[in-house]
């Protein structure tokens, strides 16, 4: 059984009332096998124990919280769910684009309707992968900050104030989540 469902899709990606949740929970699955382990590395096997407690650092880590970092700014992040959400989009996409049958794959199509392109769906996807790339980048610094509550939890990206780089407001983005540096010829 998947650790999210539909209703975590709210406000992250359009799944219609009637979608195949044969499609989306595939989508899920892959996230939580493929996706959600590599970003968490040892964490990701506590973080699973833990999905249904009610309160406490899990409850937090899972569903998001507000945070202050070391430079003394508040900060949020949505939560491994959210994370997790974000990758199962990315994958929904391309998995609702087409139909097993008898015959072999098949996108759907009607007399009214056009296939969106692959490249399009491409896009899209890659869309949804960056935001969950952020998400994990809010998360990580609430990590670090936290090292001594998560044991399982190691990462390269923290530093010295225990922060992985979001801390003292090092970091934005413009547009649908593209981050933006200025590059100046030295």
């Amino acid at each position: 059984m998947p650790l999210i469902d539909k209703t975590d899709f709210d406000c992250i990606g359009y799944i219609v009332n009637h979608c195949d949740y044969k499609k989306l929970n595939l989508a899920i699955c892959e996230a939580e096998e493929f996706d959600m382990p590599d970003l968490f590395c040892g964490l990701w096997n506590d973080i699973k124990a833990h999905w249904s407690d009610t309160s406490g650092k899990w409850f937090d880590l899972i569903n998001g919280a507000d945070f202050t970092d070391c430079a003394n700014v508040k900060h949020h992040f949505k939560g491994v769910k959210s994370i997790l959400a974000y990758y199962a989009y990315s994958r929904y996409l391309f998995i609702n684009r087409t139909n097993d049958t008898a015959t072999g794959q098949k996108l759907k199509t009607d007399q009214f309707s056009m296939p969106v392109p692959l490249e399009e769906i491409k896009m899209q996807a890659d869309k949804y992968r960056r935001f969950a790339q952020i998400e994990y980048n809010r998360l990580e610094a609430y990590l670090c900050l936290n090292k001594d509550l998560f044991q399982n939890f190691n990462s390269r990206k923290c530093k010295s104030c225990g922060c992985n780089g979001l801390c003292g407001n090092n970091y934005d983005s413009k547009g649908y989540g593209y981050n933006s540096h200025v590059i100046t010829k030295g």
